[in-house]
């Protein structure tokens, strides 16, 4: 457990409150709010906070212990896990010539320099380290690559840059990246829980689309993701549009998330990435407590609600870049906030100067707060929709649409046609489809919109309904949408299938079967006594011959 190291210049703050000791001990991991001492967590919002807020005292004193209560629980659960590759001096200068060659003067001193211009034929491949630049009739291999003109397409790859205008912060950056070059696992990933790994369709796959880099990749071959930690720039774009959790921050999982939003009751949380703490020069009002998070794209609507109930306020995002995903949950819980409180919920900010003016009016929001047991496993739609439920109660309110990332639906299912095979239960890992007897049924708050039950559907009776939530106590209850009468084996008489997925049966095969009645009377049979009734057929046969 780390503890707290205050190294600023208020430490009689911390002296008001009993059982808080900042004096450093050999063997353990402390929380520095500044950069001096060594072997300990940099927790920057607390000098931050510090000289930003008009809290003052025994209260500014609470509130300082509060942020380092969740720097230590975000130490606590996350995954620190790191690589080194080694980045030689080799920089491949791409543009051209006259422009090109003037660059090269600057770097030659520090790096070996190559410059080639910029072709149709050009194909990239590799990372920082390991590029090669492919043309019809050569190839050049180095560890970085500078752009004279920006090229979207090729700064996806990590080791390409785009010049710019200042040669000094250029040739900065590539001496940052030269040598010895550490980069952290950035995201972790559950296949078991992911709706595009060994599916049949090609419903999901929103985090390699969203990418920025090659930090994931889908290998449609394989029908799978391809992940690569170098390649990861750490955004969290594809945790905010990850519909089932599949994929989550390493460094603030959902599980840390939600115990750190614990500690923010009654405050009004300032969601910010951290590199934005230095942008946000602003006066912060007293119950207002910022919340940091290392990189700006991965909140959900999941993380969003769960900061919202446990404050019991609204929250403010000050970040000036906002994911699809992260909008998208924004937009979705602002539209159901809008219903439950007659407000907005998420203040998405991204000037200072809006910022001031939302500090100033962002408030507590009356009936809101909710803090149900921290999930250690489960969904990222269980965990939405336990707190979603409490919310709503046993009201009826409507329904909210979809965005254009965060999907939310039903499933229609045409009874006369589905023979319950339950080939959509067994595709369905999300639990949103599940048999019941000779039922099946839904649990729409569950449900990914992912598709896969539709594409498996051997009869065509599963069609997608992307309507969005509905505002009401039945949308997190079981609805059936398909019943059978159990088809019993004939020869155990226990029932194994229902009565249309055997009448199917017996339609394709029992024809084929012809005279050969033990055949035809397994199509009736259960998986147990199908082998019973061909071996005593089989030792009829033999005693007659």
């Amino acid at each position: 457990m780390a503890e707290f190291l205050w190294c600023g210049g208020e430490q009689a703050l911390l002296k008001q409150l009993p059982g808080v000791d900042f004096r450093p001990q050999a063997g353990r991991v402390y929380i520095a709010s500044s950069e001096p001492y060594k072997e300990a967590i940099t927790a920057p919002e607390v000098a931050w906070f510090a000289r930003h807020t008009r809290s003052t005292g025994r209260e500014k004193a609470a509130a300082i212990a509060t942020l380092f209560e969740k720097r230590a629980v975000q130490f606590d659960r996350a995954t620190f896990e790191s690589h080194t590759i080694a980045v030689g001096d080799r920089v491949l200068i791409l543009g051209q010539k006259a422009p090109a060659s003037a660059l090269a003067e600057t770097l030659k001193a520090d790096f070996s320099v190559t410059v080639a211009p910029i072709a149709d034929q050009l194909r990239l491949e590799g990372h920082l380290g390991q590029l090669r630049a492919h043309w019809p009739n050569h190839t050049e291999s180095c560890d970085q690559i500078v752009l004279m003109e920006p090229d979207a397409d090729l700064e996806r790859f990590f080791g390409v840059i785009a010049a710019g205008s200042d040669e000094a912060a250029l040739k900065e950056t590539l001496l940052s990246r030269r040598g010895e070059y550490t980069y952290p696992k950035s995201v972790t990933y559950d296949a078991t829980r992911c709706q595009y790994a060994d599916r049949q369709s090609e419903a999901c796959g929103l985090c390699a689309e969203l990418c920025p880099t090659f930090g994931v990749v889908k290998a449609d071959e394989k029908r799978e993701l391809i992940f690569s930690d170098v390649d990861c720039m750490g955004c969290g774009g594809c945790i905010s549009a990850c519909p089932s959790g599949a994929i989550d921050f390493a460094r603030l999982p959902i599980e840390a998330f939600e115990q750190a939003a614990l500690a923010y009751e009654s405050t009004v949380a300032l969601l910010i990435p951290e590199n934005m703490l230095g942008l946000a020069d602003v006066s912060l009002p007293a119950g207002v407590l910022p919340f940091v998070i290392e990189r700006e794209k991965f909140p959900s609507e999941t993380q969003l609600l769960a900061l919202l109930q446990e404050s019991g306020s609204q929250v403010i995002f000050f970040s000036e870049i906002v994911s699809k995903g992260t909008r998208d949950a924004a937009t979705l819980l602002n539209a159901i906030w809008r219903q439950l409180y007659g407000c907005d919920a998420v203040l998405i900010i991204q000037d200072v100067a809006a910022l001031e003016e939302a500090l100033e009016w962002a408030r507590p929001v009356a009936g809101s707060r909710f803090s149900p047991p921290i999930v250690e496993a489960g969904f990222k739609r269980d965990r939405f929709a336990t707190r979603l439920q409490a919310a709503i109660g046993d009201r009826s309110l409507g329904s909210v649409p979809n965005g254009e990332v965060v999907r939310y639906g039903r499933v229609a299912v045409s009874e006369p046609l589905c023979t319950l095979c339950m080939s959509c239960v067994q595709s369905c890992n999300t639990g949103a489809l599940f048999g019941e007897e000779n039922r099946l049924m839904a649990n729409f708050s569950k449900c990914t919109q992912c598709g896969e039950c539709a594409a498996i559907c051997p009869e065509q009776a599963i069609a997608l309904v992307p309507d969005g939530i509905e505002l009401s106590a039945a949308w997190f209850e079981p609805v059936q949408m398909a019943e059978d009468d159990p088809f019993c084996c004939v020869e155990c008489g226990e029932p194994f299938a229902s009565g249309k997925s055997i009448a199917k049966v017996l339609g394709l095969f029992e024809g084929i079967f012809g005279g050969d009645s033990p055949k035809a009377r397994t199509l009736r049979c259960c998986a147990e006594c199908k082998p019973k009734v061909m071996m005593k057929a089989h030792f009829e046969e033999e005693s007659l011959s």
